[in-house]
């Protein structure tokens, strides 16, 4: 066997790999698990075979994970337990499952392998942070990602040409240039902001701002993944509507002032039996 066919093999196993265990993650069924394993343990041995020792240490882990499950036939994983490890090594797995390497092997043709069409993401990431790892991890998945770390650039860019979506790390300041230009980019493309701020307030500045999804901070490209693959980013919505119902109008005006300063359309009108809505 090619190495190119080997490739391919590998490729498709990983594959399934993820779309089996994203099944798992869903709803917890020990058969389903047993399949999963025994897909793993043939990765396992395919990338020993091609000598790919990087990968095995990530796939044994998972394996591991599995099995302690598995022999528990009393028990189940939580809910929350699938959501975060399981879903966190199964990305890791399937993308280093699927990643070519750079010792000889053909140029892959990631657009006809993967079924869709090349996507291309703006990333505005921290100065001091690599992106070369998550870069390489989404072009497994045939995604071209493009660090841009200025603001004119980054205009410039999207005049040039419409992102699928443009992925923003934020601390939600004031003088923040992604917010700044947050109107922007959602009236082109969706905006993905990634933060290590997630309370109330974190999420209410990232609705105002536009923005269709709040990732963890550091980024993981499976929770990315997942978000272009099965939300609905591109999706235009209508604005959310309030409706005020109390029988005294000058509360009726409090509550539609304190909306209105919040950038909230509230409707207030007088109903046929005189209450206020």
């Amino acid at each position: 066997m090619s190495q190119h066919q080997a490739f391919k093999q590998r490729v498709h196993l990983a594959q399934e790999i993820d779309r089996i265990g994203h099944l798992l993650v869903t709803r917890w069924e020990r058969p389903l698990a047993a399949h999963l394993l025994s897909l793993i343990l043939r990765l396992e041995d395919m990338v020993r075979e091609q000598d790919l020792n990087e990968i095995t240490g990530e796939i044994q882990t998972l394996s591991r994970l599995l099995q302690g499950w598995i022999q528990q036939p009393q028990t189940a994983p939580s809910e929350n337990e699938r959501y975060n490890r399981l879903r966190h090594h199964l990305g890791l797995v399937s993308q280093l499952g699927m990643m070519e390497r750079k010792d000889g092997l053909p140029e892959i043709d990631y657009d006809a392998l993967l079924g869709g069409g090349l996507v291309t993401l703006y990333l505005w990431l921290p100065q001091d942070v690599d992106a070369t790892p998550l870069i390489q991890q989404l072009s497994c998945y045939g995604i071209h990602a493009k660090v841009i770390q200025q603001a004119a650039k980054l205009a410039q860019a999207l005049q040039d040409k419409a992102p699928e979506a443009v992925v923003a790390f934020t601390e939600f300041a004031a003088n923040d240039p992604i917010l700044l230009l947050a109107p922007t980019i959602s009236s082109i493309c969706p905006l993905i902001l990634t933060s290590p701020l997630h309370d109330f307030q974190a999420r209410l500045a990232a609705v105002r701002a536009g923005a269709g999804s709040l990732l963890d901070w550091p980024l993981q490209a499976h929770q990315l993944i997942d978000q272009l693959s099965f939300s609905d980013l591109g999706e235009k919505r209508e604005p959310l509507r309030v409706l005020i119902v109390e029988d005294m109008e000058s509360l009726a005006g409090l509550y539609s002032s304190v909306l209105n300063a919040q950038g909230w359309k509230p409707a207030r009108r007088p109903s046929r039996n005189g209450y206020w809505t």
